[in-house]
Formats: structure tokens, C-alpha cells, sequence
């Protein structure tokens, strides 16, 4: 998913990212952060109970 997403396609050279690919970047990030959110909220579910 990063080497699609969050990288340049070439790393033969020092590419200056456009505005588009620093967006879609950022949004593909928040969605991942917030994915992990939710599996820490069910392992601490499970591991503590819930109430």
C-alpha cells in the first residue's frame, strides 16, 4: 500500500511531490490511523471487558 499510495513510482531521483499526491497522502494516513483506532479499541474491549 505505501510503495502505491504514499511514495513517488520512481526513486531514482529526488522527486517534488505535487499538492494532489500530498492530499491523497494525508487522507490515505488518517484512514490507517483510524483503522488502528478501532483494532486497539477491540483488543482493549476483549483484554479488559467491556462494560
Amino acid at each position: 500500500m505505501a510503495r502505491q499510495s504514499a511514495y513517488p513510482p520512481d526513486d531514482e531521483f529526488v522527486p517534488t511531490l505535487s499538492a494532489a499526491f500530498h492530499d491523497n497522502a494525508k487522507e490515505i494516513a488518517r484512514r490507517r490511523i483510524a483503522e488502528a483506532g478501532y483494532r486497539l479499541a477491540d483488543l482493549l474491549n476483549e483484554l479488559l471487558g467491556e462494560p
